[in-house]
Order: structure tokens, then C-alpha cells, then sequence
């Protein structure tokens, strides 16, 4: 729907360039992202109006990353940003854009009006944890972006 790749196709992309920066002693990071208060949204608009959302939101993922990196619808209106090459510092750049860009993007999904944020862990891989770890770590660093008042990045440690 989205035409983002599926989780069990990242999954893949991750463990591929999980075993790329192992042997080459590479880098890369991971965005992890919800759409914050999205049950809002299908209930007050319908579940039509959610995707159309979901399908506008991936579009401004793709326009908001490199040509080289990935993004994948991860589950209901979680996102993953997969980061090759790219340290903490360029991940938290990437967040702040990201974060920036869907603020001001007014979801007209069949009519106009529709305003979302969305709360991004990030997590840079450490080759001492597993990709699932890694994935883990985001979804921590998501759920206290949350539990700080949504609309924001937080950097997982």
C-alpha cells in the first residue's frame, strides 16, 4: 500500500548490513517511528482517511532520506529508517528533518486539514548487539519520545 518495503524485507536489509559493518568495521543507524495518535485519526476520519495518511507519510519518508537508505513500513503506523554509513550525528540530522518535514506536510488524504506528528527513536548499531537488539533499543528510545509529550527524536544510549 504504502510501496515502502515490508518488515520481513528490512529484517533482511538489516542483517545484511549488519554483517557488512562487522567485516568491514562499517556504521550505520536506525530510525524507528510512530505516527503519535494515529487511533485518533482512523477514528475520527475512518480507516479510508488512516491510509491515505500512512500512503502520504511514506512519501515524505522517501523524500526526506538518501537515495542509498531504506525505509519500510515496520507495522501498523510504525516506520523503519535503515542508515547505512551514518553516525549518531547524521541519524539525529536525519530525525530532526524527518520530524520537521511531516509537521509542516498537511495531509490532504481526500480532504484537507489533516495535521500529523510523529515521535522517532534512534539507535546506532553496536556490533557487541544483535540487529533485534538494536531494533529493540530504538523502540525504547520511541516509547520515552512518547512518554516525553510526542512530536520529538529521542537517541537511544
Amino acid at each position: 500500500m504504502t510501496g515502502l518495503v515490508n518488515r520481513r524485507d528490512m529484517m533482511e536489509r538489516i542483517e545484511r548490513e549488519a554483517s557488512r559493518a562487522n567485516r568491514h568495521q562499517r556504521i550505520f543507524c536506525a530510525l524507528l517511528l510512530n505516527i503519535d495518535n494515529f487511533r485518533h485519526i482512523n477514528d475520527v476520519h475512518g480507516y479510508n482517511i488512516g491510509d491515505d495518511v500512512l500512503v502520504e507519510l511514506a512519501r515524505v519518508l522517501r523524500g526526506g532520506v538518501r537515495s542509498e537508505d531504506v525505509c519500510a513500513r515496520w507495522g501498523g503506523d510504525e516506520f523503519l529508517i535503515l542508515l547505512p554509513e551514518t553516525r549518531r550525528e547524521g541519524a539525529e540530522a536525519v530525525a530532526r528533518k524527518v520530524l520537521e518535514s511531516i509537521t509542516m506536510t498537511e495531509f490532504k488524504a481526500q480532504k484537507p486539514g489533516i495535521w500529523v506528528t510523529v515521535s522517532i527513536g534512534v539507535r546506532g548499531y553496536d556490533p557487541s548487539q544483535n540487529i533485534h537488539e538494536c531494533v529493540f533499543s530504538a523502540d525504547k528510545a520511541l516509547q520515552q519520545a512518547k512518554r516525553d509529550g510526542k512530536n520529538r527524536y529521542v537517541i537511544a544510549e
